[in-house]
């Protein structure tokens, strides 16, 4: 069993999913890098400074909402990486329960999943893509 941080395990999650053949050439937009990443914070990984991530994450989700999430990242919790799944999740600070954000990166399939919640609204963005398991189980607990 996976031991998750308490603001992500009560926190409702949207999700949204992007397909890799919708991302242009394979080299411009792997995200393999990101197993290197395990246990570290995303700060400290300089995560949200690297091409590829911000690329894929803003294609997922769109400008605007992307914009959203910079400010949703006040408090963050290590990358997770469990075999081909890594996890990127943070919230905003003094406000976790209510305004979080959850990355879920499937290295296998090459899809990116984004779980949003902003003071306590859940918003879905599916392109048609399978959600994690993980966030599909956070999705439910929002219902």
């Amino acid at each position: 069993m996976k031991c998750i941080p308490f603001f992500l395990t009560t926190m409702s999650i949207a999700v949204c999913s992007m397909a890799f053949s919708s991302c242009g050439s394979p080299a411009a937009n792997d995200l393999s890098f990101l197993k290197n990443y395990d246990k570290q914070y995303p700060a400290d990984a300089r995560l949200w400074e690297k091409q590829p991530f911000i690329d894929r994450l803003k294609q997922a989700v769109g400008d605007t909402v992307f914009a959203s999430l910079q400010s949703l990242r006040g408090t963050e919790v290590p990358i997770e990486v469990n075999g081909d799944e890594v996890i990127i999740a943070a919230c905003e600070q003094h406000n976790c329960s209510n305004s979080n954000i959850l990355i879920v990166v499937d290295l296998a399939a090459n899809t990116l999943a984004v779980g949003v919640r902003k003071e306590g609204a859940v918003t879905v963005y599916n392109a048609g893509q399978t959600a994690s398991p993980v966030l599909q189980k956070w999705q439910a607990t929002a219902e």
